[in-house]
């Protein structure tokens, strides 16, 4: 449960038990409870930067929760595994 500045780049790490296999990827999912918004993308390193465009643009602190799961590219909606829901807390952009 991190908190994170408005001006911080927060950066999602996880560990693996094994490689990745050819098509296969992470998947990171990131759910802004606060907003009601929710985002994917793919990863084939152990860790993400959250783009900022992910960032709630009001002043309100926005509670965010995560995971990671591996899939194989081709069928992205059958994870071979999914990590428990992780949290944290960014700060909106519009605060001062």
């Amino acid at each position: 449960r991190a908190f994170f500045g408005k001006d911080d780049l927060v950066t999602l790490r996880w560990v693996a038990s094994g490689s990745l296999g050819p098509n296969q990827a992470y998947l990171i999912r990131v759910d802004d409870q606060t907003g009601g918004k929710s985002y994917e993308a793919n990863s084939q390193d152990l860790f993400f930067i959250v783009p900022q465009d992910w960032h709630g643009q009001e002043s309100a602190r926005h509670d965010y929760i995560w995971t990671v799961s591996m899939i194989d590219t081709a069928s992205p909606d059958n994870p071979y595994y999914t990590t428990e829901t992780r949290q944290f807390t960014w700060q909106g952009r519009g605060s001062k």
